[in-house]
């Protein structure tokens, strides 16, 4: 821990001295979202995914490494929702013990609340457009799912933190346009979209609120008659537009050549 603390202050310390500007900044965003599982996706008309929206703030703080790249390290909270409606085809009841009826309907809802780190390599362009890679780091801090029947009339609302990960890690593309309102250092704008694949398992729940987690016994792959055949890794996507504004500390290389000073937005 202790080395990896040392590594971390160093390349700070690095960045920095060698930085030609630094940017603090808010920002926002809008994103459509996806908990995406097979055995749910393959469900059929019982389990349908329906469009899903959720949202992000919060801070971010940039380094100019030169005039072509930087880096962007944001703290974001936010929330990651999935959608679900479905109709079921026979009656039965659920392994987790919920009865339901031939042409019974409902609505359900899986709503994490999130606190996102992503550290992202960009590229810059000298009229203002740029690209942005790197990882992501998501922390899970809530989770509820709620759900209504109908014929009869039924609701559910309960917490799931404990049926999904604690964290998840995922790889971050995105696409920019940064807007000048003052030069060479002063208040800035952007705005851009992004695009995010969890690479690790979010476990969870399925559109029923069942737990999909197989850490232990789930009644949903075993017994006489098994919900899902075998366990499926649950994985998050999500499409967002964003937009912000930050202030540029500017700083100035060495050389006098054009290419030497910077950005030009």
């Amino acid at each position: 821990m202790k080395k990896n603390f040392t590594l971390l202050v160093l390349l700070f310390v690095f960045i920095h001295s060698n930085s030609q500007s630094i940017e603090v900044g808010a920002r926002g965003g809008y994103a459509y979202t996806w908990l995406s599982n097979n055995n749910v996706s393959n469900a059929g008309s019982e389990e349908d995914l329906v469009a899903s929206f959720a949202y992000n703030y919060g801070l971010f703080l940039g380094y100019d490494i030169n005039h072509r790249y930087s880096l962007e390290a944001d703290v974001l909270y936010g929330t990651l929702t999935q959608n679900y409606k479905g109709k079921f085809i026979d009656n039965g009841i659920l392994p987790e013990g919920t009865s339901y009826q031939t042409g019974e309907t409902y609505t359900s809802q899986s709503l994490l609340y999130t606190i996102s780190i992503p550290f992202l390599l960009q590229y810059n362009t000298r009229s203002g457009f740029y690209a942005e890679l790197g990882p992501e780091y998501q922390f899970i801090t809530d989770a509820n799912y709620t759900a209504t029947y109908s014929n009869p009339p039924a609701n559910s609302n309960y917490n799931v933190l404990s049926e999904f990960a604690k964290s998840n890690i995922a790889a971050m593309l995105g696409l920019g346009w940064r807007l000048k309102i003052a030069r060479p250092q002063g208040l800035l704008a952007f705005v851009n979209i992004r695009f995010e694949y969890g690479l690790t398992d979010m476990q969870g729940v399925d559109a029923f609120g069942q737990n999909l987690n197989v850490t232990s016994y789930n009644p949903i792959y075993s017994g006489a008659k098994p919900y899902y055949s075998n366990y499926q890794a649950t994985h998050t996507l999500a499409a967002s537009i964003n937009a912000g504004l930050y202030y540029r500390f500017a700083r100035h290389y060495k050389g006098n050549s054009p290419s030497s000073r910077g950005r030009v937005y």
